[in-house]
């Protein structure tokens, strides 16, 4: 085992595995990794410079430096497991440097008192960011630039900032990606709601957090937001009432709605307001709420789109009941790509639980107690899976007469008199 820093110089390129004594290893010059591929540090700390050119696995070591620490080059695939990384708020842990193709991997490793933890750079990869934690780091992981390549599906942690301003991910024009969109939704979802910050073709993507106890303030946000924005509504009963709204609520921002706790919005008296939520743009993730007409039904409908809603809409775990004419409202011209799961839908009273205009996918829903669950127009298409029907007079009605425009796998019908019908509505 390597005992000292003399020891760690002259063995370090020489044996394809080392282990470390625990021990303070301080040196001050470059420390080159180029033919070692496994490093144990057994809780070791090394103080210095650190250039890596090979593939390499590095487990349970402390590394602190004041100034950047760790530069990664030449094509090389490095691992990191269990390490903590020390700071002095000005500089990086971890610099990919630019046009290597390099990739880094790292599970259960804590940054603290950086400037930035990670900097991807140029043809670079991310390949895994697992169980992590950044403490007080300006930003997580930034230069994510063009031909950056981030692992979405492999970067999930469950861990909280010391600041509100610090950004987990940040991305500049030049990183080119299909859908920003549902870049920024997943990569903060999957990280306990961590900012993920960008600026692309003069748009900001900005996922920064807001907590809001009011429908007022609640309006606030939706106005002034950016893009990506994850508003939270926190646990309550909601009046939409005449004198907060005009129209409900109205979303025109592409942004994430979660409610803690199932807030319930909620209308007892009839007025001008005839929709609980309404959508008129796309890439809107709406969870976590209850919408209830009251005992008046004074809701025409519970969610309804407006003609530029929407493309990529999320609809999850809502429970949407006492409704006069439809709980949801699928509708605009450019509707695709929506998805419905894990909602409720009772006593919807006179049309449906859910009407659809183009392409919709419904999942593991609840309908019970209604005139109609679905009501499709001929232009649409519809997919349902894993859903329950209870005691519902028609589960589909349809404008196609043949029916092709609909795709059903593993639904439920109990106490259902017509499975299918065609409609006029």
């Amino acid at each position: 085992m390597i005992q000292n820093v003399n020891d760690l110089i002259n063995n370090i390129n020489k044996q394809e595995k080392i282990s470390l004594v625990a021990n303070k290893y301080i040196f001050t010059s470059l420390l080159i990794i180029g033919n070692t591929s496994n490093i144990i540090g057994n809780g070791s700390t090394l103080m210095g410079p650190i250039l890596i050119c090979t593939d390499v696995i590095i487990s349970n070591i402390t590394f602190s430096n004041f100034e950047n620490i760790i530069s990664i080059t030449s094509d090389c695939s490095v691992t990191f497991n269990d390490c903590t990384f020390l700071g002095n708020n000005e500089n990086t842990a971890i610099t990919l440097e630019k046009e290597f193709n390099s990739s880094i991997n790292l599970e259960n490793c804590m940054f603290s008192n950086f400037l930035s933890g990670i900097s991807i750079n140029e043809n670079n990869t991310l390949s895994l960011l697992k169980n992590c934690s950044f403490q007080f780091c300006t930003t997580a992981i930034d230069k994510v630039v063009s031909n950056s390549s981030i692992k979405i599906s492999s970067i999930t942690n469950n861990f909280m900032f010391n600041s509100n301003d610090a950004i987990f991910l940040k991305f500049n024009e030049s990183f080119h990606i299909e859908d920003y969109y549902n870049f920024c939704f997943e990569l903060c979802s999957n990280n306990n709601y961590a900012r993920i910050f960008g600026e692309v073709n003069n748009q900001t993507f900005d996922t920064a957090c807001f907590y809001v106890d009011t429908l007022k303030e609640l309006n606030s946000v939706l106005n002034t937001c950016s893009h990506c924005a994850t508003v939270f509504l926190k646990d309550g009963m909601y009046e939409l009432n005449e004198g907060i709204y005009t129209s409900g609520i109205l979303i025109a921002t592409s942004i994430h709605l979660i409610g803690i706790n199932s807030p319930t919005l909620y209308k007892a008296q009839l007025n001008s307001i005839e929709y609980a939520i309404t959508i008129n743009t796309s890439n809107v993730i709406i969870e976590n709420l209850k919408i209830d007409g009251g005992e008046n039904y004074a809701l025409r409908d519970g969610i309804h789109f407006e003609e530029l809603g929407g493309l990529n809409i999320k609809i999850k775990n809502i429970d949407i009941s006492r409704i006069a004419r439809r709980g949801i409202s699928v509708w605009g011209k450019d509707t695709c790509n929506c998805t419905i799961s894990n909602c409720k839908f009772t006593y919807i009273k006179e049309q449906c639980a859910i009407y659809c205009f183009k392409n919709l996918f419904i999942y593991k829903c609840s309908f019970k107690n209604l005139k109609v669950a679905l009501n499709c127009t001929a232009n649409s298409s519809v997919t349902f899976e894993d859903n329950l029907f209870e005691n519902i007079y028609c589960c589909l009605l349809n404008d196609n007469p043949s029916f092709n425009n609909i795709y059903q796998k593993n639904n439920i019908f109990n106490f259902v008199k017509n499975l299918f019908m065609l409609s006029e509505f």
